[in-house]
């Protein structure tokens, strides 16, 4: 499966030792890198038998635990090589979008390689657009806007897209121009429309849900995760009016941070503390009652909205 030749790979790795390389790499490497590096044949196959070397895949081997995410992503693409790119789960796990890695790896190689399987990787052969591809911490993966249009039109999970959009990883603008270099592609439909339902720009399924139902009823004068100024510093209203200053945050402890923020929900306390000492008015929803009672929440927004109208007025 994996090329003869890996010129960029074995040229970096000839400029290393065999310490360097591995603490490049997360503990994983080719074999042949490793001899790149000047290792002789006979101690590589000595750190073999002695089991300071583990393989992990035909010719890729790790000083680490095979079972650790890192090892088994770097392990994965050192193996299909180096014109293969990390897709699906996998790929939000490299780029710290998500904490878990998936059990199946999805990695893309190029059309030409042979039809082969292993198990858990997912191989699909096609040719990608340059732009939708990136370098990150020295492995190749789809951009954060492919990977996540690529989960929706496989009809997986797709409230990625919000967690990409709150890391500031990609833009409404860019996940529609990705969907629309993807309009040869099977399941095209389902990608456009999960780009097209983030365009109000919400960071969590409820506040998309959300946007969804204010929009639909025609509601206007109202912004998302709008930059505001209070006297403690910059937040950003889940959903601001900012004529009016009335402030519309959703609770959701699940939906605030799934990666690497924990602090994300008390933050949110914080936040809204900031806008009430700067004149604002907010009203929290949880995401259940978005859920279950959309209707009922957009008559309480809508109160509030006429009232302070009204009093502006």
């Amino acid at each position: 499966m994996r090329a003869k030749h890996e010129p960029r790979l074995l040229q970096s790795a000839a400029t290393l030792d065999i310490r360097t390389l591995l603490a490049r790499q997360s503990g994983t490497l080719l074999r042949a890198q490793a001899l790149a590096t000047g290792l002789p044949r006979e101690r590589f196959d000595q750190m073999v038998r002695s089991r300071q070397l583990v393989r992990v895949l035909p010719s890729v081997y790790t000083n680490r635990d095979p079972a650790d995410p890192a090892v088994r992503l770097w392990a994965a693409w050192l193996w299909a090589g180096e014109s293969a790119v990390i897709g699906g789960g996998a790929a939000l796990f490299g780029h710290g979008v998500i904490d878990r890695m998936p059990r199946a790896i999805t990695i893309y190689v190029p059309v030409a390689r042979a039809r082969l399987k292993r198990d858990p990787l997912r191989l699909i052969r096609t040719r990608l657009d340059p732009r939708d591809v990136g370098w990150h911490k020295g492995i190749r993966f789809t951009t954060p806007a492919r990977t996540c249009l690529d989960l929706a039109r496989w009809g997986e999970r797709n409230d990625y897209l919000e967690a990409v959009l709150r890391r500031n990883l990609t833009s409404p603008d860019a996940l529609r121009t990705c969907a629309q270099r993807m309009a040869t592609v099977q399941g095209y439909d389902r990608a456009f429309t999960a780009a097209i339902a983030v365009v109000t720009r919400p960071w969590s399924h409820p506040e998309r849900v959300l946007h969804g139902v204010l929009t639909d009823a025609g509601v206007t004068g109202w912004v998302a995760n709008d930059r505001t100024q209070t006297a403690t510093g910059t937040v950003f209203p889940d959903i601001g009016f900012p004529d009016i200053k009335l402030a519309i945050e959703i609770n959701g402890k699940r939906y605030h941070d799934e990666a690497v923020d924990p602090n994300a929900f008390e933050r949110d306390h914080r936040r809204e503390q900031a806008l009430v000492d700067a004149g604002w008015i907010v009203i929290r929803f949880t995401a259940k009652q978005i859920e279950r009672d959309p209707m009922g929440v957009l008559h309480t927004i809508l109160q509030a909205v006429n009232r302070l109208r009204g009093v502006a007025a």
